[in-house]
């Protein structure tokens, strides 16, 4: 009895080294395999609404005093939920047709329309158009001579893009600008992603000949926030695991419709309805807006404007501006410089630095690291994290198999089984055993259903609930980006769900055995 006794206390822990090793296994397989990152991702895009609207804190816009009545259109006095101060002014086709112009338009264009833009007392002006064709156009000086204005005499941070890490220079002119200080170069690297087109992580920095360079979103939280330790960073750093906001500016609500007045995107999100199936039982059910307003891509966090809306609403514009950072950039269908929302689809690639910033400025020094599980840095915490969850799923099938195992071992009660017929001691041919099993499994299903469909609801409660904590705590405690840590949340309830399925075999296999088919 003693060396059993013995014996039942050791069991768990060998469950737990074996279930942790294969842990560990699978924790640096996943990252090569491609169906569990298409899981996984396929997981992430699903619970992205869920993610910004629960993990993604907003903060309040205090730069921008709130307007007087009368200074801008009464749709315009409420903006919504609160964001960081970022907006976009964007070339748009519509912008092409009001002002009769071509891509690419003349320099002067661009220095035309930001001269409007800075006159309104943006906070910072990010442009996000790379300069390197050769083209004779005398208006270069112009945009030269606004950018060093900028500067020089309102004061005002100006970013313009770069692609010298990809071997293609600068104008002249505007090189000498930058040697002069009127502006700052930045660069913008493209991120693809290896298995769907959603960008979810974002380049801080990057190597060009032993020299770091800022991304547009780090170099603009730099000028924003220079006493952060950030600021102070002079090696490279960690990637942002972005997090795309949820609740839209209320400006691209009102704005964003075709020419019948129908909305182009959407801004309602009900968690059940987007489930598939359920999704659409509801929506038959209801027969309301929302069916057809579910497949449209969500309105886009930070408030946006073509150009023409400089001349044509300049009351709307100053408000949008003043104060703020400006994203300068283009938005033109000839172009396809477009990146992918998991909420909001193909967007302008300028929506991409604008997320990114206010990420910056929401998490600071925390922001979502984008890290990979890697046994040869343990103290990151893209490696920290998923040995915990591996702890914890190892812990939690130990002891859901020790469980099992004692309870395999006690003699069942008569109410653990269904009453069966006489002839179910018998052996019968296997047709007529597997009606006879299926018919002693539905009658015991019939007293036990709503007590296990009880139970199957809580378990779910639980794992969602355990998943939104699990998630808070990776993004605060660890500061990891979704695609960093989901898999490793979902490991633990991976593990029960296998177990479930082994307790189901069981309970089949028993059913078999009393129908008259025990196995020699």
């Amino acid at each position: 009895m003693e060396s059993v006794a013995k014996h039942r206390r050791i069991e768990p822990v060998i469950a737990f080294v074996v279930y942790g090793l294969l842990g560990l296994l699978a924790a640096y397989l996943s990252q090569y395999l491609f169906i569990e990152e298409a899981l996984k991702r396929a997981f992430a895009t699903f619970s992205a609404p869920v993610v910004a609207d629960w993990l993604y804190p907003a903060w309040n816009d205090q730069r921008l005093a709130r307007p007087r009545p009368g200074d801008i259109p009464p749709e315009m006095a409420n903006e919504g939920a609160p964001r960081a101060p970022i907006m976009l002014a964007l070339l748009t086709d519509d912008d092409l047709l009001a002002y009769g112009a071509t891509y690419p338009v003349p320099y002067g264009f661009h220095a035309d329309r930001l001269d409007t833009l800075i006159a309104h007392g943006p906070s910072a002006v990010f442009i996000d158009i790379a300069f390197i064709d050769a083209r004779p156009d005398e208006s270069i000086h112009e945009l030269v001579e606004l950018l060093c204005h900028a500067r020089n005499d309102r004061k005002i941070p100006v970013f313009v893009a770069s692609l010298e890490y990809a071997g293609q220079a600068m104008r002249t002119e505007l090189e000498k600008a930058a040697e002069a200080g009127c502006f700052h170069k930045v660069t913008v690297p493209r991120q693809l992603d290896r298995y769907d087109r959603n960008n979810w992580e974002y380049v801080l920095q990057t190597e060009h000949d032993g020299i770091f360079l800022d991304s547009p979103a780090l170099a603009i939280y730099k000028a924003l926030r220079p006493d952060t330790p950030l600021s102070a960073q002079q090696e490279a750093l960690t990637n942002l695991g972005l997090i795309w906001g949820l609740a839209p500016h209320r400006y691209n609500v009102l704005r964003m419709r075709d020419r019948d007045k129908k909305p182009l995107c959407r801004t309602d999100w009900q968690l059940l309805r987007e489930i598939p199936l359920l999704g659409d039982l509801v929506d038959r059910q209801l027969a309301d807006d929302y069916a057809a307003l579910r497949r449209l891509p969500f309105c886009p966090y930070h408030a946006s404007a073509p150009l023409h809306f400089l001349s044509e609403k300049p009351e709307v514009m100053r408000q949008l501006v003043a104060g703020r950072v400006v994203v300068y950039g283009v938005d033109l269908q000839s172009i396809g410089d477009y990146t992918f929302s998991p909420l909001h689809g193909a967007v302008a690639g300028p929506y991409a630095h604008a997320m990114a910033l206010d990420n910056l400025l929401t998490f600071g020094d925390a922001y979502p690291r984008a890290q990979e599980f890697d046994l040869s840095r343990p103290l990151t915490a893209g490696t920290l994290f998923p040995l915990l969850m591996v702890a914890i799923a190892a812990a939690v099938a130990a002891l859901s198999q020790s469980l099992r195992n004692r309870q395999a071992t006690r003699p069942p009660s008569p109410e653990e089984f269904a009453p069966t017929a006489p002839e179910l001691a018998q052996r019968h041919p296997r047709w007529k055993a597997v009606a006879l099993t299926a018919r002693a499994i539905a009658t015991d299903l019939a007293r036990r259903t709503p007590r296990y469909l009880l139970r199957i609801v809580i378990k779910v409660g639980i794992y969602l609930l355990a998943l939104l904590v699990v998630g808070w705590i990776a993004v605060n405690v660890f500061h990891l980006g979704i695609l960093s840590w989901l898999e490793y949340a979902l490991l633990p309830m991976l593990l029960e769900t296998l177990a479930m399925g082994d307790s189901l075999s069981e309970y089949v296999q028993e059913k078999w055995e009393s129908a008259g088919n025990k196995t020699a």
